[in-house]
């Protein structure tokens, strides 16, 4: 088997950010305050869409499902987006999907995309891609679940060209859930890549702790 997931340190030490999507190719999308729910803005996005959120807190409590082709979403450094408590335990709690079926989106940068709860909650996100997708700086801002129950993983991933490549850099949480409540497996997982992945993922300065199950789980697949 080859090998199925690189973690690595370091940085830029200028502090400079680097992104693998052009966005120059897209259009700025600039969202007005007040929105009801971000995932009814997501559901807009078209191809060629950069979204930009503003400075404030955006409830963000349904599943946004987007399948276009060079997208984004990049938030201000002070953008915050409160889920309920609960969300993700026991119950479904994807925020966004990137993969239905045989539609896959792709070339989409997440940028910036900060979660937090007024109680604990088990959000998530099932990000498939085809050839090239980048998500920089997405922070778990909650404790986790301490339920025996099923829980949402925060992060799935799957790659499905042999030659895609889906770049997660400082993803992190500090999960603080209940360490045994295994729930037979069905337990919140930190970033979770299934048998379907064919592409490569490479995760780099990931910060994940205090799990119930794997901060890191890599099943058995053709992909890096």
């Amino acid at each position: 088997m080859a090998p199925i997931i690189g973690a690595v340190g370091g940085g830029d030490a200028t502090g400079a950010r680097q992104t693998t999507v052009d966005t120059s190719t897209m259009t700025e999308r600039y969202v007005e305050p007040p929105i009801n729910d971000a995932a009814d803005v997501l559901n807009t996005i078209q191809d060629g869409q950069l979204l930009v959120f503003p400075a404030g807190t955006f409830r963000w409590e349904e599943t946004a499902v987007v399948t276009a082709n060079n997208w984004g979403i990049r938030c201000n450094p002070r953008t915050k987006f409160e889920v309920p408590a609960g969300l993700g335990d026991d119950s479904n709690g994807l925020l966004l999907r990137t993969i239905v079926n045989n539609d896959v989106a792709d070339n989409f940068l997440l940028e910036n995309l900060w979660f937090q709860s007024p109680g604990r909650a088990a959000p998530g996100m099932r990000l498939g891609v085809e050839t090239n997708a980048h998500v920089d700086r997405l922070h778990y801002d909650l404790d986790g679940p301490q339920s025996q129950g099923p829980q949402e993983n925060a992060l799935s991933v799957l790659v499905t060209e042999p030659s895609g490549t889906l770049r997660i850099d400082n993803f992190r949480q500090y999960n603080n859930g209940d360490i045994g409540g295994y729930a037979g497996g069905e337990s919140r997982i930190g970033i979770f890549a299934g048998q379907r992945n064919q592409g490569t993922i490479h995760l780099r300065n990931p910060v994940l702790q205090g799990f119930p199950n794997n901060a890191c789980y890599v099943s058995r697949q053709p992909g890096r």
